[in-house]
């Protein structure tokens, strides 16, 4: 969370977009422990050069970035991770917490989507 707040506040928003899916792409489908040093470099490599990377990570434990987290957490009401806030076009915004919220958000959004479905099994159980 720090180095995506840091990245956020210190480089332009295509960037912290990339970056955000680059976290989140490692972690979930490739099984890369981002909550480590060496999982974020992993992660973040094919984005930032190695001197970006160690800029980055020292500018994530800065004290001011640090405080920006908390702030943003205290004024989110976020409680865990992930949390998502998610504003549809109307303005309403709405939270959730958890990554099994997906089709409550999507809903929310407008977006168009297919729930999880419970396919009947090719095999038998008898």
């Amino acid at each position: 969370v720090r180095v995506a707040t840091y990245i956020k506040r210190n480089y332009p928003d295509q960037t912290f977009e990339s970056t955000f899916l680059a976290l989140v792409s490692s972690y979930w489908a490739k099984g890369i422990d981002i909550s480590k040093p060496p999982g974020i470099i992993q992660a973040l490599s094919h984005l930032f050069s190695t001197s970006e990377i160690e800029s980055i990570m020292k500018g994530a434990i800065e004290p001011e970035n640090k405080k920006a987290v908390i702030d943003t957490t205290k004024e989110s009401g976020a409680f865990g991770a992930p949390w998502i806030v998610g504003v549809d076009s109307e303005g309403l915004k709405r939270s959730w917490f958890g990554n099994d919220r997906w089709d409550q958000v999507f809903w929310h959004l407008g977006v168009p989507f297919e729930g999880v479905k419970v396919l009947e099994s090719r095999e038998s159980k008898l």
